[in-house]
């Protein structure tokens, strides 16, 4: 019986096989409130236009004219189309977005992200068109 325990606190885990089972088909932890469901497809829908927003600008701007700029300057780009979709997340990850660029079949190829370690000050990536040398990148 596990009334009046707090099972989190007494660290109670789910068997792996069961858990397994549960992540492996999302129709048995995904919500059938259609409430929720047009609000996920809006969050969506949001992440998608800003995700289109920083691919056009990607092409029209860095692939065209191969200007340079930082990730955390696409991430604002993306934060800021966000908002203007009323799905605001400024917490938005810099790494989830580089990856999203990373994977996607047509950008993927055309950009280059490097790391660029600053003595005393947080690392950054400068994102450019994969056509330019990292040297030419970084002058």
């Amino acid at each position: 019986m596990i009334q009046n325990y707090d099972l989190f606190a007494c660290e109670a885990r789910y068997h792996p096989k069961w858990r397994k089972d549960y992540t492996r088909d999302p129709s048995a932890w995904k919500s059938k409130n259609p409430e929720k469901l047009a609000s996920q497809q809006n969050l969506q829908e949001a992440h998608q236009f800003a995700f289109d927003h920083i691919a056009n600008y990607i092409h029209n701007t860095m692939v065209k004219t191969k200007k340079i700029v930082t990730l955390s300057f696409l991430r604002l780009m993306y934060t800021m189309a966000l908002d203007d979709t009323g799905f605001p997340n400024d917490e938005y990850k810099s790494i989830k977005l580089r990856q999203k660029i990373e994977n996607h079949p047509d950008l993927g190829s055309k950009v280059t992200f490097t790391k660029i370690d600053s003595k005393g000050n947080f690392p950054f990536y400068l994102v450019y068109n994969s056509s330019i040398t990292t040297e030419e990148a970084i002058q």
